[in-house]
């Protein structure tokens, strides 16, 4: 009796023992699992610091200096290859920060991390101004805009920040980065007359006085704050007016999307098409002045319904110059007085 006893203790010892040690297994499977997921969980945490980080310095430099968003990673255009693919990297450039192609590497709590990011081209709709889309781009916009021609938008780039670290983990985030700046060119005055190819400069912005280059059958007027109007309701009026330069005197950049065109005054019961308007960007104030419409072409005319309409400017013919003039046209469709110009305005991002 007694054997059998000590014999059942053995096998209870034994079974305990089996038991103590699948709970063991079990607590130290549960501690790795906690402790891989809490290592994990850090390892996310840094990765989201550094992605931010990078978006943070590459929003900066968007906004100070687009071109180098735009034609990375010098900021002379046309630059590296842009697309899915593609990597480049921040280094330190001074106060602020340049970019490189390639990736870079940086060690934080003991693990090792890699980064870099992409940067891609982006179209929109309605003729590179509305939304954004995956469709490919037209190869040109004929209806100005026109929701079914989809255009590369030269003033938005897709970011995609990439993040990874041991055992294949990443981290994958994208942005959109937009030329954001906006400044205004404002003409009201031309009663000084013509022969003026160039406007005066002084800091912060170009100072519009009011002169311009040329005209035909037009007259100026200095009373009711300036204005513009036909000389003779039987013949088209026009206008070129001065030389522009773009520049940013707080970063230096004087290369320049212009963005939209409006203009102040009234109809006098004329037709909307009764004032319109042509632009000639480019890089050198030498010339060839080529005036355009918003299809690129001589023959069409940026035309708004009104006065205080703001109309977009087709950015594919008008896109980092670093020159522009505006060519103004006034008709009349047989009413007493043709239409009356108090002021145009011209919207630019440097």
């Amino acid at each position: 009796m007694k054997n059998i006893n000590t014999g059942q203790s053995l096998i209870e010892l034994v079974i305990a023992l089996a038991i103590g040690g699948i709970f063991i297994t079990a607590a130290t499977s549960s501690i790795y699992l906690i402790l891989r997921n809490s290592s994990e969980v850090r390892m996310n945490q840094i990765a989201t610091f550094l992605a931010q980080e990078y978006f943070d310095n590459l929003n900066s430099i968007s906004y100070s200096k687009w071109l180098e968003i735009y034609c990375p990673p010098s900021g002379v255009c046309p630059g590296g290859s842009k697309d899915s693919g593609s990597q480049f990297y921040l280094i330190p450039s001074g106060t602020t920060y340049a970019l490189e192609t390639g990736a870079s590497s940086t060690i934080i709590e003991g693990e090792n991390f890699t980064r870099y990011f992409s940067i891609e081209n982006v179209n929109r709709d309605s003729c590179g101004i509305g939304d954004i889309t995956s469709v490919a781009a037209s190869p040109s916009c004929v209806f100005w805009p026109s929701s079914g021609e989809v255009l590369d938008d030269p003033s938005t780039q897709k970011i995609t920040i990439k993040v990874g670290w041991k055992n294949n983990g990443s981290l994958i985030r994208s942005v959109y980065l937009t030329r954001h700046q906006n400044f205004n060119f404002r003409q009201s005055y031309w009663s000084g007359g013509s022969g003026q190819d160039f406007f005066t400069t002084s800091t912060g912005a170009t100072v519009i006085n009011d002169k311009f280059t040329v005209s035909t059958n037009m007259s100026f007027f200095s009373s009711d704050g300036g204005y513009i109007q036909q000389s003779s309701t039987l013949t088209e009026a026009n206008l070129t007016s001065s030389i522009y330069e773009f520049l940013n005197q707080s970063t230096g950049q004087n290369n320049a999307a212009i963005n939209t065109i409006s203009w102040l005054g009234n109809l006098n019961g004329n037709p909307s098409e009764s004032v319109k308007f042509q632009i000639a960007a480019i890089s050198s104030p030498s010339g060839p002045w080529d005036y355009k419409g918003p299809d690129g072409t001589s023959g069409s005319y940026y035309n708004t319904s009104g006065p205080s309409v703001v109309i977009p400017v087709n950015l594919q013919y008008n896109n980092n110059y670093r020159y522009f003039r505006y060519k103004i046209f006034l008709s009349n469709s047989g009413q007493p007085y043709g239409p009356r110009v108090d002021e145009v305005n011209i919207s630019w991002s440097p």
